[in-house]
């Protein structure tokens, strides 16, 4: 079985005057995703597929482009 790993994660206030931006987020790719879920390669017959993890503490809603940076990043390598 394989599975893709990827996504965004934050929590935002959608009453708040500014954006969370690119420089706010923790974002993984490869090895450095796949290395943040150990217990994926413990599991016998899964393989990874690490696409893009982006994640940011509570703050603002994200900055649009941002956000389809992370989009196209996930699907274009799905």
């Amino acid at each position: 079985m394989k599975i893709a790993m990827g996504g965004i994660a934050s929590e935002n206030c959608t009453f708040s005057s500014l954006l969370s931006r690119e420089e706010d987020f923790v974002v993984l790719r490869g090895e450095d995703l796949r290395a943040r879920y150990p217990f994926m390669q413990a599991t016998q017959g899964v393989s990874t597929i690490p696409l893009l993890y982006a994640r940011a503490l509570p703050g603002a809603p994200v900055e649009a482009g941002f956000y389809g940076r992370v989009k196209t990043g996930i699907l274009t390598k799905a």
